[in-house]
């Protein structure tokens, strides 16, 4: 690609070497990126729009072994023999990996004597993390159990408080069940799309969100016990348009309409009262200003001024772009990340430090507790498939969302409601009750009480703007428009879309035959019965899960800068803009990391399947017979390049451009028929002949009953296959 025109008419520009290595990106604004290259094809230096250089050190076998930033600071990672990343260093110390013989993560140890362990059962289920605030603090365990389908049953933390989950006869999340009485329980449609989510004690509903979904799988109505309501409108891109707030008499408290320009900024609000507010940008979709309120940014674009009535509030950022200082008019706040790109430091008038768990249930990295300077605990929190208590003080309250994933109510030890929240759609509060300290809310992801930016990981979300405060690492796909927007939120439609990892907004799916088939044991990252679904874990990994093969997290900006190939957004949506040289080491990385913590191929098979059947189903025109060979296609390709990794260790100069063709057929799967399939199953001798017979087959239960096979989950998967199909 040598150039890409918006539909505003600007145009983005790219030069290549004579291999086809990307050497230059120059922004509409005049901006440019430049990149350099080893023998190899490793990104050694990069510059970015500011002019600073990033130096990259890999090994012999392409494993990132330093990061050294303009400033002379640097970040260095050190691995096994088998490839785990062993330490990670940045200018707050080092943090060590320990793992056992099958490669599982064992241990973590922060620099400041802080550190999480973990133990797994015969599947590969994670079954405890314990975590220490210092070495001669007292352990607080955390329990899981799985059921035989391996997917979790409970969780029961240090106190002996179990939570229970259980799933109806597709797999679908039925009912969670907390050590306080409260009960969540789940009901859905013929579909598998969520009807109805309520909380409830003893009988008696303590919130409930009733849905109402159009042809199309937008939610249009959502109406609440006290029988209040708000009512949803979108474009033909299903983008949000209005968001009507109307009491139990059907009268309008809150009505906010939105417009978009052709690429997807939002142009206009209207509110109630007939007030319209202007929002204007410049070249790159870069705010300027709303209303009165003005916006600067550099050369990268992030965001580093913001001018309103209240004054001038400043932001700063490092050489990977990430924030490290926000300046109100009335206090500072500072930030301090791990070289995995997780946030681990708030510095304010005090010192906030954060333990996190990178590889725990909900997909993410999330913080399992926080302690001041001294080592002392200030919270704790529990996760499941997402997060259930909060512990400050030895008081417990446990959250309890929608099915937008927004935190909704807190109750505490003995089921009471102690607080409540309602948002605008965008995750501007609209309302609230009771005082409890509480920063998960919108999306149920943190907010920072100062500046009220919410951390999402790669970066951070303003929500009175709707909109990221720098861009998107991700550079994104030339098939999904939306995706090449690099300030977006939730494909501007956060009804139906979460963005937890900063970089590519995941559909909210109503559980369904998804959650059985993702139900899969990947080094206790237990991708169960939640109602967002997270597309970067269909390979087994999540971003916290790549850092330990690759020494480096994608949230630390490794691909920043590269050219796009090789990946599907639908499987490794961290790694799309990764470049060409590298993008089929790091996808045979990930898979190999998969295979180590005892993936099947049937698993990932039918979990790539159940993806995008559910995508084409919910999202698209429905399962065409188009549709259905393509999704065929592409679990299979899925299938053969995890095949490869287990011979990771094996792969010879030969093999290898074959890798590099499946790498880059599960982003164009048509291209399949490129592979020659004799050498396909020469080279890989696994039993992927199978899934290649299976190729074409216009029936999807043949493929259920091919991947099912040994899988322990043959039911499932063929009442996924019938329900989509029909």
């Amino acid at each position: 690609m040598l150039s890409q025109t918006d539909s505003r008419g600007n145009t983005t520009v790219y030069t290549y070497d004579e291999k086809g290595r990307r050497l230059t990106r120059t922004f509409p604004d005049g901006t440019t990126e430049r990149s350099e290259y080893d023998e190899v094809g490793h990104v050694t230096t990069l510059t970015d729009g500011n002019s600073a250089r990033k130096a990259q050190e890999f090994d012999a076998t392409g494993r990132l072994l330093r990061r050294t930033f303009q400033d002379g600071s640097n970040e260095s990672y050190t691995y096994s023999p088998t490839g785990s990343l062993t330490s990670a260093t940045n200018v707050l110390g080092m943090i060590g990996y320990t793992y056992d013989t099958n490669e599982q993560l064992l241990r973590i140890d922060n620099p400041d004597g802080s550190s999480v362990s973990y133990t797994y059962d015969s599947q590969g289920n994670r079954t405890t993390n314990t975590t220490q605030l210092a070495a001669s603090a007292p352990p607080r365990v955390t329990s899981h159990t799985y059921d035989s389908l391996n997917r979790l049953a409970s969780v029961t933390d240090h106190g002996g408080n179990a939570t229970a989950y259980t799933y109806d006869h597709v797999g679908n999340l039925e009912s969670i069940s907390y050590p306080n009485g409260v009960v969540t329980s789940y009901s859905y449609d013929s579909r598998n799309r969520l009807v109805l989510m309520e909380h409830s004690r003893n009988s008696v509903v303590l919130a409930q969100f009733h849905y109402q979904v159009n042809a199309i799988g937008d939610r249009v109505l959502v109406t609440h016990a006290d029988g209040s309501f708000v009512e949803y409108e979108y474009d033909n891109q299903h983008r949000l348009t209005r968001e009507i707030h109307k009491d139990i008499f059907g009268s309008s408290f809150f009505d906010l309409s939105y417009s978009y320009d052709e690429v997807g900024n939002i142009t206009s609000t209207l509110d109630l009262a007939g007030i319209l507010t202007e929002y204007r940008y410049d070249s790159t979709d870069k705010l300027l200003s709303v209303g009165d309120t003005n916006y600067s940014y550099d050369a990268n674009g992030n965001q580093l001024s913001r001018i309103d009535d209240d004054g001038l509030t400043s932001y700063a950022f490092d050489f990977d772009n990430r924030l490290m200082t926000v300046d109100t008019p009335t206090d500072s706040v500072s930030y301090g990340y791990s070289p995995q790109g997780d946030r681990v430091q708030r510095i304010a008038a005090d010192t906030t430090n954060y333990l996190v768990d990178p590889i725990n249930p909900t997909g993410v990295a999330q913080v399992l507790s926080d302690y001041d300077s001294t080592g002392a605990a200030l919270s704790e929190y529990i996760y499941g498939n997402q997060l259930l208590s909060q512990n400050r003080s030895g008081v417990n309250h446990f959250s309890h969302r929608d099915g937008s994933q927004n935190v909704r109510l807190l109750t505490d030890g003995g089921g009471n409601v102690t607080d409540t929240y309602a948002y605008q759609a965008f995750g501007q509060n609209l309302d609230q009750s009771g005082s409890t300290t509480n920063p998960y809310r919108f999306a149920g992801d943190r907010v920072d009480p100062s500046n009220g930016l919410l951390y999402l990981r790669a970066r951070y979300y303003e929500p009175g703007v709707g909109r990221f405060i720098s861009r998107d690492p991700f550079e994104g796909v030339l098939r999904d428009s939306m995706s090449l927007h690099r300030y977006l939120y939730a494909n501007n439609n956060p009804v139906s879309y979460v963005d937890p990892t900063g970089l590519v907004p995941t559909t909210i799916v109503e559980v369904g035959f998804v959650s059985a088939l993702m139900s899969v044991s990947i080094t206790g990252a237990i991708i169960t019965g939640t109602a967002i679904y997270n597309p970067s874990s269909v390979a087994g990994l999540t971003g916290g899960r790549i850092a330990f093969k690759l020494g480096t997290s994608f949230l630390t900006g490794f691909i920043a800068g590269a050219t796009g190939a090789g990946i599907s957004k639908f499987f490794f949506p961290e790694l799309a803009g990764a470049a060409s040289s590298v993008t089929e080491r790091v996808v045979l990385t990930i898979y190999q990391s998969g295979l180590a913590f005892g993936t099947s191929l049937v698993t990932v098979g039918s979990s790539v399947l159940a993806v995008c059947l559910s995508e084409a189903s919910i999202f698209d025109d429905g399962v065409t017979s188009d549709v259905a060979s393509r999704c065929l296609m592409q679990a299979v390709l899925s299938v053969a390049l995890f095949s490869v990794a287990s011979q990771v260790g094996n792969l010879t100069n030969e093999t290898w451009p074959l890798v590099q063709t499946l790498g880059k057929a599960i982003a164009s799967p048509h291209e399949f028929t490129n592979v020659p399939i004799a050498a396909l199953t020469l080279a890989l001798n696994t039993e992927i002949s199978d899934l290649i017979a299976v190729y074409g087959a216009s029936e999807m239960v043949a493929f259920a009953k091919t991947v099912s096979a040994g899988s322990g989950y043959e039911e499932q998967a063929k009442a996924a296959a019938v329900r989509l199909k029909n």
